[in-house]
Order: structure tokens, then C-alpha cells, then sequence
């Protein structure tokens, strides 16, 4: 595997930007040991930083890549593929929670009386290894507002560990895409992408540190395609539970 990266970098600061942008743009090719096949892969990374007022500003976000894979035994390793959710990405999940992809296809013999035991069991172990795998698409779009909380004289100790508080309210879009072209063919389109971008919004709190904030938030799903379908998808059609919401804590801006 080989890559290049451009970088572009206007940011006022790189922990605590208020201003100035940055784009990380990447190409990526691999081939496997045989030389009959790999993957080609383009990814940007684009960040843009405005005041907004007294002590406080808006950060957006725009997360695209893509991997078009080849030849006669195509290969594209966990590490290069996409994943989405977390504390940095699509706040109302976990990470690596998000990918759309289509379900097991199951062997026949578990419509059996072991199989209404088993397929509950294998279908959640075939989630969970598709999720850890990743996928071959990704879409992110973000913005975030971010405010101190206090601006409070430096007058004492409690003043000072208070003016260092930061509020934050985001919104997050996006998802993770096919785990391979051939089992996936059915979702590969226009259609089918935009029906899958998840949606989330949600708040949190952060200590300001030389390294950025240590925060702590939550994402809430106000649509959901990966538990829900139809119109339960959208947050007004289905009652509020603790299952549409997602805790974080990190360290530093999540972009």
C-alpha cells in the first residue's frame, strides 16, 4: 500500500481554532501480493473555523471518501477502510456503530427448531463483524458552536477554573457505506445513500486543557437508520428512550 497526502492549514491554532480553515486530502493504492487486484482510495477532509460573537465560534466539517476496488481478487484492508460514529464523527452513536450494509444471508438448515436458538445469535456475531470491518464509503458533514461559558476576572482560583468551561452544541450527518461491492450491490446508489445518512444532535461540556478540551457529551438520534425503519425513523414518530442516546468523553475538539 502506497498514498500521498496534501495538506492545507489556515487555523489560528491547532488545538483551539476560532478562525482560518484546513483541508487533508488523500490517494491511497494498494495491490496484493500476486499484483491481480487492489483498491484505489480518495478521501477529503475539509474544517472551517469563524468567530461568532463574544468569546465563542462556529467549526464546520465535510468528511468524503471513497474506495473503488479492482481486478480479479479485489482486497482492501480493515485498517484503509471508512468507519463512522464516536466522539469525532456521528455523535449519536458509537464508534464504528454506523455501516450500511445488507443483512447475513443465513444457511438454510437454521429455519430449523436449533435455528430460531441460533440465527438471533449469529445474525448479532455477523453484525458486529461487519461493523469492526468497515466500510468502503463514508459521508461526515458537522457543525458545531462552541462558547465559553464564563469570562470571570482573574481574581482567584475557582474564577480561573471556571472561565476555562466551554459549552458545545452540534449537529452531525453522515454514515459509513457497503462492506463489498458484490453482497452490497442492492445499496449501491444514489438513492440508497441518502436514505442511510444518519442524523444526530447534542451538547456537552468541556475543561479547557493546553491539548483542548476534555469533554463530555451526547448525541441523539432524530433519524435513525440503522435500528429503525419506515417513518419510526424520524425522532417525532416514535416515543424518546435512552437507546437514541449516545455518552462521550474525549479529549480535544472532535475537528
Amino acid at each position: 500500500t502506497t498514498g500521498v497526502t496534501l495538506l492545507h492549514d489556515t487555523r489560528n491554532n491547532f488545538f483551539q481554532p476560532t478562525s482560518g480553515d484546513f483541508l487533508n486530502t488523500r490517494f491511497e493504492l494498494g495491490l496484493t501480493g500476486a499484483f491481480n487486484g487492489g483498491f484505489g482510495k480518495i478521501e477529503f477532509d475539509y474544517r472551517y473555523h469563524t468567530p461568532s460573537g463574544f468569546r465563542s465560534s462556529w467549526a464546520f466539517r465535510s468528511h468524503v471518501g471513497w474506495i473503488v476496488e479492482f481486478g480479479g481478487f479485489p482486497l482492501t484492508p480493515v485498517s484503509s477502510r471508512f468507519t463512522a460514529g464516536g466522539a469525532n464523527s456521528i455523535r449519536g452513536w458509537g464508534v464504528r456503530d454506523l455501516l450500511v450494509t445488507a443483512p447475513a444471508q443465513l444457511a438454510s438448515f437454521l429455519d430449523s427448531i436449533v435455528g430460531d436458538c441460533a440465527v438471533p445469535i449469529l445474525e448479532e456475531i455477523d453484525q458486529e463483524s461487519r461493523r469492526l470491518q468497515g466500510g468502503l464509503g463514508v459521508i461526515e458533514l458537522s457543525a458545531e458552536y462552541r462558547s465559553w461559558l464564563f469570562n470571570l476576572p482573574a481574581s482567584s482560583t475557582l474564577n480561573e477554573q471556571l472561565n476555562q468551561l466551554q459549552f458545545m452544541g452540534y449537529l452531525d450527518i453522515g454514515n459509513a457505506y457497503f462492506r463489498d461491492y458484490t453482497t452490497d450491490s442492492t445499496l449501491v446508489n444514489f438513492g440508497s445513500v441518502v436514505e442511510n445518512l444518519a442524523g444526530s444532535v447534542g451538547m456537552g461540556l468541556g475543561y479547557s486543557t493546553p491539548f483542548g478540551p476534555i469533554r463530555v457529551g451526547f448525541g441523539y438520534k432524530f433519524y435513525d437508520p440503522v435500528d429503525r425503519s419506515g417513518s419510526t425513523r424520524w425522532f417525532w414518530n416514535r416515543p424518546l428512550t435512552l437507546g437514541d442516546l449516545s455518552w462521550h468523553l474525549a479529549i480535544g475538539h472532535a475537528f
